[in-house]
């Protein structure tokens, strides 16, 4: 339940950090810093999911 509940931290944060995004104020460089951080946590969940 901890690794589900921070996984769906996570994708609310890159929701926002998307939001923010659009904007032209914003860099773009740490965008895909995230999203690599958020695509290990799924790669892990699905590795769990296949363990089972």
């Amino acid at each position: 339940q901890r690794g589900e509940s921070s996984t769906s931290k996570n994708v609310k944060f890159l929701f926002s950090t998307s939001e923010e995004g659009e904007d032209e104020r914003t860099p773009k460089v740490p965008q895909p810093q995230i999203t690599n951080l958020i695509d290990q946590d799924i790669v892990e969940l699905i590795h769990r999911n296949l363990l089972r």
